[in-house]
């Protein structure tokens, strides 16, 4: 069967220890003053580091051999955070069985967003995430900085995220709220498999976003 990329990496492992991080890529001054200076060099990235459980032998090599048909950084794949697959308001997923969120607005700067097509009284939380599907099947990846809850119209209000709303977004486009992702590609030479003990392995790897 010939795979298809990017494809997701995530679903049927079991993880330990999954990390996000939002990466700044600016340049930095010093004024004679004292005074710091930055200036945006391009928009922010997410990095992210992952970590399986322990595992036997040959349920390692399975993985490993999964992780190898992305020939190193060649190849993308869909990632998200297993810790965060829905918003925490929420006591489960299927909540939003049947919703169909798209970008209703974007606020000044491009630093807000707001959301339709959620069932009423969905709640936003700082520190969920959302995946925006842009032109041409992209990914673009936030996390929410302010709360919310939609209305009686699926609406919410004003919600702040981080990074800003680049130009790609645009209102109409599909959210999704339930596992949000990144595409990415593995950071080169991080795939390993070391021990943890006699018999067993963790796989670990780390995984920039790609941006489109």
């Amino acid at each position: 069967m010939d795979l298809i990329f990017p494809r997701d990496m995530i679903n049927g492992h079991k993880w330990k220890d999954v990390t996000f991080n939002l990466v700044e890529r600016q340049e930095v001054s010093r004024q004679a003053s004292g005074r710091t200076q930055s200036r945006d060099l391009g928009p922010a990235i997410w990095v992210a580091q992952f970590k399986t459980i322990s595992m036997r032998l040959f349920e390692a090599r399975s993985v490993m051999a999964s992780m190898r048909t992305l020939c190193g950084s060649n190849r993308s794949f869909f990632a998200f955070d297993p810790a965060a697959r829905f918003p925490m308001g929420l006591t489960s997923a299927a909540t939003l069985n049947g919703a169909a969120p798209q970008v209703h607005g974007i606020g000044t700067e491009n630093s807000t967003i707001r959301i339709s097509g959620l069932p009423e009284g969905t709640p936003a939380s700082p520190g969920d995430y959302i995946s925006i599907v842009i032109a041409g099947g992209g990914r673009d990846f936030h996390q929410i900085a302010s709360a919310g809850v939609a209305g009686a119209d699926g609406i919410t209000p004003e919600l702040a995220v981080v990074p800003h709303l680049r130009p790609q977004v645009l209102t109409g486009q599909a959210v999704a709220l339930v596992d949000p992702c990144i595409e990415a590609v593995l950071v080169p030479g991080s795939l390993d498999d070391p021990l943890t003990s006699k018999q067993r392995r963790a796989v670990t790897f780390s995984a920039v976003q790609v941006l489109r």
